[in-house]
């Protein structure tokens, strides 16, 4: 884990304006979300990287961004970023107050409607019977294991190329370049990921072809970060990181759980997310089999949520692996449930959770 793939996934785009000292990115900040360039990183500065912003004078490493940007203590940061701490004597865990889920603001009507025309257009260009579309068709139905149904159900399109539009177009405020000129905003080509709720569009995401390298992920400013939750009702719910992941999970579910995507391990669930999940039964964790996302799964969701047990992905890293390897969605799924039905519904019923 590093500091550009960790402002990758929150949404922020670094470019590179120096090569010396091992390399110098800049973008907006994340503390005072002033200007384009005046939050630095280092990559290859101390373990992971280091950053300092030039307008509010706040910097650090990758611990001390784990902790202030994703609120994680610091032994979950440490975790989190692959380092070991040596157990202390003299310390003592600190009483922490009880985790309330974070409040989401939808994005006002000036960008939903300008939101909602590219879903559209994109949309249009995915199920084109020739060219981009066409291959990007076939990547997500023989690739990502969706089907025509899931693909539409969940609006999925093509931008095919780089775009950039007037943000005031969007209701956003214009930030100045050096020279005074207002910047445009970036709309990079790829495959438009958006979160949709009845009419209104909260979130458009873009996953970038490897071609066009970092970030592989770019999320539209103004977008709301709140977590893709499919059947919110369901008694059991399946915990996953990648929203493709979580919208071919909820395909093969076959109406066994939903499903809550939340796009990386560290992330936390929203309001919204968190009273999907509150009300379940059974809560499988399938973050990423990787080490931030096992510690993730086994710590804080065990303390948050009473419900919460852990069923990683086999064959494979991840949800979309284990279907590329043979894997059985569906099958998996129902061993999970059957294996924690009768511990979870027992204490439900005895009131211990």
């Amino acid at each position: 884990m590093d500091l550009l793939s960790l402002l990758a996934s929150d949404g922020y785009e670094m470019k590179r304006v120096a090569s010396t000292r091992g390399g110098e990115f800049a973008g907006p900040c994340p503390f005072c979300r002033d200007g384009k360039d005046r939050f630095r990183v280092w990559p290859e500065q101390g373990e992971g990287g280091r950053w300092w912003c030039r307008q509010c004078g706040k910097s650090g490493d990758i611990i001390q961004y784990l902790r202030e940007v994703r609120g994680l203590s610091f032994r979950e940061a440490c975790d989190a970023a692959g380092r070991v701490v040596p157990p202390s004597p003299f310390w003592r865990p600190k009483p922490r107050p009880p985790w309330e889920p974070r409040r989401t603001t939808p994005p006002g009507d000036l960008w939903q409607a300008r939101a909602r025309q590219l879903v559209e257009e994109g949309e249009r260009r995915l199920f084109q019977p020739h060219g981009q579309g066409k291959k990007l068709l076939d990547w997500l139905q023989k690739k990502r294991g969706l089907s025509a149904d899931s693909i539409k159900a969940n609006r999925l399109g093509l931008h095919p190329q780089d775009t950039w539009d007037r943000p005031e177009y969007w209701g956003l405020e214009p930030v100045l370049k050096d020279t005074g000129i207002p910047k445009k905003l970036w709309i990079p080509r790829g495959l438009i990921i958006p979160y949709c709720q009845a009419e209104h569009v909260l979130r458009i995401r873009l996953r970038r072809p490897r071609a066009d390298g970092d970030p592989r992920y770019y999320l539209l400013k103004g977008s709301d970060t709140r977590a893709m939750v499919w059947g919110r009702d369901r008694q059991v719910m399946v915990v996953v990181e990648s929203e493709l992941d979580g919208m071919l999970l909820y395909q093969e579910a076959g109406g066994l759980a939903g499903v809550v995507a939340l796009g990386n391990a560290q992330a936390r669930p929203d309001q919204a997310a968190a009273a999907a999940l509150r009300q379940s039964r059974l809560i499988l964790i399938a973050l990423d089999g990787d080490a931030a996302g096992a510690r993730e799964a086994w710590r804080w969701w065990t303390q948050n949520f009473p419900q919460a047990q852990r069923w990683p992905p086999i064959d494979g890293k991840d949800i979309g692996e284990m279907w590329q390897a043979g894997v059985k969605l569906g099958t998996w799924l129902k061993v999970g449930i059957q294996d924690y039905r009768a511990v979870i519904w027992e204490a439900k019923s005895l009131g211990k959770l």
